[in-house]
């Protein structure tokens, strides 16, 4: 089992069957659509024969997180949940983040997935801290 960085145009063709789960509404046109315009998101995902699970992420500064890495997309494959890869990828980027001097790691968790949420606060040390809010736009 190890964590490898998506870096090619095949591993990211790769781990959109992972990010397909956790994002229904993508196409794969639309996945590299939208990965142009996203410079600064990188992608981690676990391997262990095939792919297992993936972290997408950005460093960030702001005045309240400081320097910091938002995770935008986390997933294991579902048929492999509760196997520790995910788990491995979580603890890759607090390596990461120690190594690289970030103040936290920050994510954002839909209000239904309380399976997730037991896994962030009771296995990973998260805390929640706040609410996160949005309002669509009709154009």
């Amino acid at each position: 089992m190890q964590v490898q960085k998506v870096q090619t145009k095949d591993d990211w063709k790769v781990s959109f069957s992972l990010i397909k789960q956790l994002r229904t509404h993508l196409t794969e046109e639309s996945y590299f659509e939208h990965l142009q315009q996203m410079p600064n998101y990188q992608g981690w995902v676990v391997f262990d024969g095939t792919p297992k699970a993936f972290i997408g992420f950005e460093e960030r500064h702001n005045f309240y997180n400081e320097r910091h890495l938002f995770v935008h997309d986390f997933v294991t494959d579902e048929k492999e949940r509760s196997k520790g890869y995910g788990e491995k990828l979580i603890a890759a980027l607090i390596t990461y983040a120690e190594k690289h001097q970030f103040s936290y790691i920050a994510l954002e968790s839909g209000i239904q997935r309380t399976e997730a949420h037991r896994f962030y606060e009771d296995k990973m040390g998260f805390h929640k801290w706040c609410y996160s809010f949005r309002k669509g736009i009709d154009w």
